[in-house]
């Protein structure tokens, strides 16, 4: 039997830089649009998994701390978005009995998910996904 080839090792930065890119697509997506939900909930999956990865790959990493903070950052304001998305989609259901309650709590979320959006479409500026390329 032939041996076969293996590929040649990549390098951790090499492995990294799939998962890396796709978050920095995906929050331009959230910049462009940040009332785009979907674009919300991928930014901040695409986050969590490169600090998983950094984790793994970059432990030890001076540039990784860095990187670990502000990607822990990202995390919590994206967090803070998605969650008023699942709050204001939870309080849309419900009984009918509760209707007025719910009603009163999703006017609320909305106003505090619209500010919320705004300011992570602030927060993501030009200079912070620089910093996080």
């Amino acid at each position: 039997m032939a041996e076969t080839p293996h590929a040649r090792p990549r390098s951790r930065r090499a492995t990294l830089a799939p998962v890396a890119a796709r978050l920095l697509s995906e929050l331009r997506r959230v910049r462009k649009d940040p009332a785009d939900g979907d674009a919300v909930h991928d930014a901040r999956v695409a986050a969590r998994r490169l600090l998983a990865a950094g984790d793994l790959w970059l432990p030890r990493s001076d540039d990784w701390e860095a990187l670990r903070t502000r990607l822990e950052k990202t995390i919590r304001r994206l967090g803070r978005v998605r969650n008023l998305d699942v709050a204001a989609e939870l309080l849309g259901r419900g009984e009918r009995a509760d209707a007025g309650v719910r009603e009163d709590l999703l006017s609320y979320v909305k106003k505090k998910r619209k500010a919320e959006r705004r300011d992570a479409a602030a927060w993501l500026s030009d200079g912070r996904l620089r910093k996080l390329k």
